[in-house]
């Protein structure tokens, strides 16, 4: 899906351009504060999804020593990889097998390489799809219960769609268009626990969860949805929108609930990270902002995630740099890590 969505992204360039130049907050709204972030409650690894060399998925883990990864992997999960992975607090990985057709997704419970669980996500056959069309699922998160969230975007192959609904209609199916949530140990062709759905239309292409039940749906391209108690009753509460003529590429929740907006413009050649505290207004600036400076590539964000004070990226090369969260304006990396990968795919951070 990644892969596809970055075809209609490129396509998309040739139709709109022009350099960003985003507003910043003034300095002293980010201030020293990334300083005393809390880390997560010791999540101490980073896990990378990747390519290698010779084009075989892999999830790398790498143990963090002050925010750094280390030079070598101490896990690699071997043949599974994708466009997005989770790690819950339990130290369970999940991995999206979004460029399978199978609809998977893999649970890593203990130490083991292998998969304890798999959990199939059942194809919402009620969306009356046409020919040519089909449905994929771009993103996953976990919450502090261990629940699994899983995005859910229906391809209707051309056919003109409805305006999308984006106040949640809520069931015990897999949607059309939004996120289905499953219970913690789900394996198999487990139903959803709870499922919000956006109507036909919507493109959900990112999605993140605090320890609250707190939902953010990335709605491609602007908007950025917040849903409350998302679990148990689902209410929409604030929408954020990225500035034009941008779109939101990734999606990231720290240990104090703020949300990381990952942006970048169709040309690929300006990015930011917008941050939110918990309780801003949505519809005002940003707490504070990264300002992607220096770039050697084009910026495509793909994965974001953030620990304490630290901030990953995969940026479109094979590797991953880190930024300061919390500090506001431009940034180059402070520290960059080579990874023996042709390509990176996404993010986490865990136990």
């Amino acid at each position: 899906m990644r892969l596809a969505r970055i075809g209609l992204l490129v396509a998309l360039a040739g139709c709109q351009s022009g350099a960003l130049s985003p507003g910043i907050p003034s300095a002293s709204s980010g201030g020293t504060a990334w300083l005393h972030v809390p880390d997560g409650g010791g999540a101490g690894h980073l896990y990378v999804s990747l390519f290698t060399t010779s084009n075989r998925p892999a999830v790398d883990r790498f143990r963090l020593v002050n925010g750094i990864p280390q030079s070598k992997p101490d896990r690699v999960y071997s043949g599974y990889g994708g466009a997005s992975i989770a790690a819950s607090s339990d130290g369970t990985l999940y991995v999206n097998d979004t460029y399978s057709s199978d609809g998977l997704v893999y649970a890593f419970n203990g130490g083991s390489t292998k998969p304890d669980r798999t959990i199939q996500i059942a194809y919402p056959r009620h969306c009356g799809v046409s020919s040519g069309g089909q449905t994929v699922f771009p993103g996953i998160a976990t919450d502090s219960q261990g629940n699994l969230f899983v995005a859910v975007y229906t391809y209707d192959g051309g056919a003109a769609h409805a305006h999308a609904t984006l106040s949640p209609r809520t069931s015990t199916r897999v949607p059309c268009n939004g996120v289905a949530i499953f219970a913690p140990n789900a394996n198999g062709s487990a139903n959803p626990i709870q499922s919000i759905g956006f109507g036909r239309g919507a493109f959900i292409d990112a999605i993140a969860v605090d320890a609250a039940d707190n939902l953010y749906v990335g709605n491609y391209p602007h908007n950025i949805l917040q849903y409350a108690n998302a679990v148990n009753s689902p209410k929409r509460t604030r929408v954020f929108h990225t500035r034009s003529p941008a779109h939101v590429s990734s999606l990231a929740i720290d240990a104090a609930g703020d949300i990381f907006i990952s942006n970048t413009n169709f040309g690929y050649q300006t990015a930011w990270i917008d941050r939110y505290r918990a309780g801003a207004k949505a519809n005002g600036p940003p707490t504070s902002e990264i300002q992607l400076a220096g770039a050697t590539h084009l910026h495509m964000l793909y994965s974001i995630a953030v620990r304490g004070r630290d901030l990953y990226a995969a940026d479109g090369e094979p590797g991953v740099d880190l930024y300061h969260a919390r500090k506001n304006g431009p940034q180059t990396p402070f520290h960059s890590s080579a990874l023996d990968a042709a390509h990176v795919t996404a993010l986490a951070v865990g136990p």
